[in-house]
């Protein structure tokens, strides 16, 4: 080993620190963050503060009744996940269930939309795609005006015709699938 070898090395590298160097990085910027927050209108604080710790969350339906509410009280859960019916798709629809659970004591983590979910238009690259896109970003828009942060969404399709040995099979990954294999 030459006495240059390690000033080369340090020249052709852009960035490799050590792990201990990383760990410094990432934790000085982290904690750059909290100690010079952004300033208000600037978009990179956090929309909303949760509190720390487990959320226990129940499935609920989007118009619970009075005796759904009671047992959601009884089970000690505090928030619920919802899947919202077609006529409630919107962001006046998801605001009347945020306010009917709220008004009981209960937050809404998430309401789901059963349309824009497991959609094969767009993991499969199928007609129609953009249009599915389109919806799904406008149910997105809808739960933030309505003050909803989280939200889920699965990316598999059944491809119509796709089996092997007679067996369907679930395709999983849209980078490793460019159309369904036929036989």
């Amino acid at each position: 080993m030459s006495d240059s070898e390690p000033k080369e090395r340090a020249e052709n590298t852009k960035f490799n620190p050590s792990r201990r160097g990383f760990g410094k990085a990432v934790l000085g910027a982290a904690l750059g963050g909290t100690r010079f927050p952004a300033p208000a209108g600037t978009g990179s604080r956090a929309i909303h503060q949760n509190v720390p710790g487990i959320k226990i969350s129940v499935q609920s339906p989007p118009n619970p009744t009075d005796e759904d509410l009671l047992f959601l009280k009884q089970l000690g859960a505090e928030y619920v996940s919802v899947a919202a019916p077609p006529e409630l798709r919107t962001a006046e629809g998801f605001l009347q269930i945020k306010r009917h659970y709220e008004s009981t004591g209960i937050t809404v983590w998430n309401i789901g939309n059963m349309s824009v979910h497991n959609m094969p238009e767009v993991t499969l690259n199928l007609p129609g795609r953009d249009a599915k896109i389109e919806e799904y970003k406008n149910y997105l828009r809808n739960l933030s005006k309505t003050g909803i942060y989280y939200t889920t969404y699965a990316q598999w399709a059944m491809a119509s015709g796709a089996a092997v040995g007679g067996v369907a099979v679930e395709l999983r990954r849209e980078s490793l699938i460019r159309r369904a294999p036929t036989r």
